[in-house]
């Protein structure tokens, strides 16, 4: 049986802190936003721009082709 771990996102901001600056709060919102729900990157490859996606956490967990031997066995541990 694969084990796919899948790290910890880490503190989630649902409302702004005491003592936090209000520019600073909308700044790590918006970190948060797409670190959870993924984002575009255009990136040259061959001196053309070539557009890729980064994907958010709450996307799901990609799991390498080559670690797939049947969808049963493969367990995703979230920790």
């Amino acid at each position: 049986m694969l084990k796919v771990n899948v790290g910890k996102f880490g503190e989630i901001l649902n409302e702004r802190p005491e003592g936090m600056k209000y520019e600073e709060y909308r700044a790590k919102r918006k970190e948060q936003c797409l670190k959870l729900r993924g984002y575009n990157i255009t990136v040259m490859e061959n001196n053309k721009p070539i557009k890729k996606h980064v994907m958010g956490r709450l996307e799901g967990v990609l799991i390498p082709s080559a670690q797939w031997t049947n969808s049963r066995d493969v367990v995703v541990v979230i920790g």
